[in-house]
């Protein structure tokens, strides 16, 4: 997706009352860092329903104004550097057997140990 579409979307959703306008307004970026949503800024924006790219790139600039606003990387804003990610791993809807041994094969190939299953009608 081109900056122009990006910057179209973000700028026509904050043009009038509209649920993510709404969302963003209140205190500055400052309250998004975790342990200082005080004002409720992440739950809003998790209930405000559409445009998850405006959402995400207004979440990418606060974070990038908080950085440069306290000398600091965004990396060590959001915890530091890591070599460790919990992940999960989704099984998908099959035999209740090959699942099993999916499961297996990711805990021992993998580590993995956090599985979402799909479920539903059979394709």
């Amino acid at each position: 997706m081109s900056r122009q579409i990006v910057r179209f979307m973000i700028r026509s959703d904050l043009r009038a009352d509209t649920p993510l306008r709404l969302a963003l307004s209140g205190p500055g970026p400052a309250s998004t860092l975790p342990n200082r949503d005080s004002h409720g800024y992440r739950a809003r924006m998790h209930r405000t329903i559409g445009n998850p790219t405006a959402k995400a790139a207004i979440d990418m600039a606060l974070w990038d104004i908080l950085g440069k606003a306290w000398g600091q990387p965004v990396h060590r804003l959001l915890g530091g550097w890591t070599d460790r990610m919990r992940v999960s791993h989704m099984l998908g809807f099959d035999d209740p057997a090959k699942m099993v041994d999916e499961a297996a094969r990711m805990i021992d190939t993998y580590g993995i140990r956090t599985f979402r299953v799909k479920v539903g009608r059979r394709p």
